[in-house]
């Protein structure tokens, strides 16, 4: 059946080919294209993370999670942050390993075949997204759906979930404010993900 003119598909409801992907991705961000290309040039993998528009980063979250990824060997880091975020990672980043920006086209560069996981925060157009490029993913949930959503990733096989979800009970958000997951949590976790 035929879509109606006044109808756009978008997002995960539509899947284009990879090389169309690609293309839409140098187009986009030229500059992430060839950082992500220089990867694959060396071998490297990609590790994304994302927490989406409506999630926010702690200092503490963030150090955490810089220091859990900064060492896994033969590994980039794309990394999605808000700039009042940005601020807690180390002032001389090293920009070979970490590609950060407040926005970043999700949906293409997850296409790049040097990406081999993911952080996301588990809403339901992210996780559609990450499975329908095959990427596996750490599920750092927040709020509503979010929690389900991750135990339905590990359950499947497809993640792995960095927090005990009993922190969000009856639909109250997750408080991030002090610490619930570690540096050593999230390098053993991307290396699982990464090695699966």
């Amino acid at each position: 059946m035929p879509i109606p003119p006044n109808i756009v598909m978008t997002g995960s409801l539509t899947k284009r080919g990879v090389a169309t992907q690609l293309s839409a991705l140098e187009r986009k961000d030229p500059s992430l294209y060839a950082w992500m290309n220089d990867a694959q040039s060396k071998g490297e993998d990609i590790i994304y993370l994302s927490l989406g528009s409506m999630c926010s980063w702690f200092e503490w979250s963030v150090k955490a999670m810089y220091n859990g990824v900064k060492d896994i060997p033969k590994t980039r880091v794309i990394w999605s942050i808000k700039a009042e975020a940005a601020k807690f990672l180390p002032e001389d980043l090293d920009k070979s390993k970490f590609f950060i920006s407040s926005w970043l086209p999700q949906v293409e560069l997850l296409c790049h075949p040097s990406v081999k996981a993911g952080l996301t925060h588990c809403g339901w157009g992210g996780t559609l997204e990450f499975i329908s490029s095959g990427i596996p993913m750490v599920c750092l949930p927040h709020f509503g759906d979010q929690p389900i959503n991750s135990a339905l990733i590990k359950d499947k096989g497809i993640g792995e979930v960095l927090i005990d979800t009993k922190h969000c009970s009856k639909g109250t958000p997750i408080n991030f404010e002090k610490p619930i997951f570690t540096t050593e949590k999230v390098k053993e976790l991307f290396s699982k993900v990464l090695s699966d």
